[in-house]
């Protein structure tokens, strides 16, 4: 069974992780905190792969079975965020479209948070405050909020500011998108 440790900035807590039946979950990953008392993790049962959350009082809770074509886990806005991708066909062949983000909440939830029909969601990004950002088909999407995301041009996320704008590469340089749309 995997073990992680759990910290409240006070306490750090060993925890080994077992589902029901006292089985064991293997090959834990920290993802990164929902809240200030839960973290979320993947880890695998049998070769089932599982999103949990983990209380510092010790508590595990599986969030949700995760699907074959499941990648990019972060946590942001309280909610587990992952990317679906389509298999390519054999060994040579990479992932291609169609794909997805998902935005997993604490009870469970999956909702597809946005689609792409003919790219792969790649260098997916979750703020603290649940804004996401994504590049696909090398084309930056961007959501602020609960808005749906938009076209924010060409280029890749690579972080937020603490004010909730976020940091993006584009043609060698760097410009920084506000919540409101505007950038520079």
């Amino acid at each position: 069974a995997s073990v992680i440790e759990i910290s409240d900035g006070k306490i750090t807590e060993e925890i080994t992780l077992r589902g029901k039946n006292s089985r064991p979950y293997r090959d834990a990953e920290v993802i990164g905190w929902l809240d200030d008392n839960v973290a979320v993790v993947t880890a695998f049962k049998g070769d089932a792969r599982y999103a949990l959350t983990v209380q510092t009082t010790g508590r595990i809770t599986e969030l949700v079975k995760l699907p074959d074509g499941a990648a990019e886990f972060r946590a942001g806005g309280s909610a587990f965020w992952y990317v679906t991708v389509t298999p390519g066909e054999g060994i040579e062949l990479g992932p291609r479209g169609p794909s997805a983000l998902h935005r997993v909440t604490q009870d469970g939830a999956d909702l597809a948070a946005s689609e792409e029909a003919d790219a792969i969601i790649e260098d997916a990004l979750v703020s603290p405050s649940g804004n996401a950002a994504y590049a696909a088909g090398g084309t930056l999407k961007v959501r602020f909020a609960d808005d749906g995301f938009k076209n924010a041009g060409t280029g890749k996320p690579v972080g937020w500011t603490g004010g909730g704008s976020l940091i993006a590469t584009r043609e060698g340089g760097v410009r920084i998108i506000a919540p409101d749309g505007s950038s520079k």
